[in-house]
C-alpha cells in the first residue's frame, strides 16, 4: 500500500498510509497462515493460535458493505486484528514518532501525534491541527463520506448509508504535502495507538479517530474534526465503523 511521508514539527517525519485498508488488502493478509502467531500484537489480546477473521456479527450491521467491497475500508476488526495487520505489512498503528513517550497528552499533539497532524494538514506552535478538517477549516458535507454526504452518509441518506471504496472521493483530501492522504475525516474511523500506560493495562482501551459514514452523536463539526473526532473501546471489540491505516518510521 503507498504511503505518504509527513514533516512534523522540529523536523520529525514519518509515514502514512495514503488510505484506509482495504477488504482485498486484508483479505491477503488473512490468506499468509504465518501472520497469525505469537509476537505480531500485545499479550493483553490473548494468547495463540489468534483468529483475526473480521467479526461476523458486526459484518451484518447496516451500513458495512456487502456484495463487492474489494476495495472498501475494512471494517469490523478490532485493534488486536489491526496490531496484527500492520505488524504482517512492516508498519504500525498510528502513534506518536519514534522517541516520543506515547501518554494521553501526546496522542492529542500534532506536533508529535501522526495521524492527527496527516489529517490536520500538520499543527500550530500549541500542538493542535493547522486545519480543523482535512480540506479546510469549515465543515463540508460534500467534500467526505460523512453523515450528511448524498448516498452514502446515514443522515442524507438512511436507507443507502455505508461506506465508499478507499480514496475514490478527490474532495477528502489535504493539500500540498498532505494532498496524496485520503479520507482521514469520514468513511471508516481509524485505530490509533494506545498509550505506553494503557498498552500495559489487563484489559486495555483502543482509541479511534476519524469520523464515520454514520450519523453523529453530538455535533458534526467537532465529531468529524480531527482533533475532536473518535471514541475508546475496549481491545478485542470490532465496531461496524472502524478501520485500519498503518504508519511507519
Amino acid at each position: 500500500k503507498r504511503q505518504v511521508r509527513i514533516s512534523l514539527a522540529e523536523g520529525r517525519t514519518a509515514c502514512i498510509d495514503s488510505t484506509e485498508v482495504t477488504r482485498e488488502q486484508y483479505a491477503t493478509f488473512l490468506a499468509d497462515t504465518n501472520a497469525h502467531g505469537a509476537g505480531t500484537r500485545l499479550e493483553s489480546c490473548g494468547k495463540p493460535p489468534f483468529r483475526d477473521d473480521p467479526d461476523v456479527t458486526c459484518e451484518k450491521e447496516p451500513g458495512v458493505c456487502k456484495g463487492d467491497c474489494s476495495r472498501h475500508p475494512q471494517v469490523c476488526v478490532s485493534h488486536c486484528n489491526a496490531q496484527a495487520f500492520c505488524a504482517w505489512a512492516g508498519k504500525k498503528i498510528c502513534g506518536t514518532v519514534t522517541g516520543v513517550p506515547a501518554t494521553a497528552k501526546s496522542l492529542g499533539d500534532a506536533r508529535v501525534a501522526i495521524w492527527l497532524a496527516a489529517c490536520g494538514g500538520g499543527s500550530d506552535a500549541d500542538g493542535w491541527p493547522a486545519k480543523a478538517f482535512p480540506y479546510g477549516d469549515t465543515l463540508d458535507s460534500s467534500k467526505c463520506n460523512t453523515e450528511g454526504r448524498a448516498g452514502s452518509g446515514c443522515k442524507a441518506s438512511p436507507a443507502t448509508c455505508g461506506t465508499v471504496p478507499t480514496g475514490s472521493l478527490p474532495s477528502c483530501r489535504g493539500d500540498g504535502a498532505f494532498a496524496g492522504i485520503f479520507d482521514m475525516s469520514g468513511n471508516a474511523q481509524e485505530w490509533i495507538g494506545l498509550t505506553d500506560e494503557n498498552a500495559r493495562a489487563p484489559i486495555p482501551q483502543a482509541n479511534y479517530r476519524g469520523g464515520a459514514f454514520a450519523k453523529s452523536f453530538f455535533d458534526p463539526s467537532s465529531d468529524f474534526a480531527c482533533a475532536t473526532s473518535g471514541g475508546s473501546t475496549s481491545i478485542d471489540r470490532a465496531l461496524p465503523s472502524v478501520g485500519i491505516r498503518c504508519c511507519a518510521d
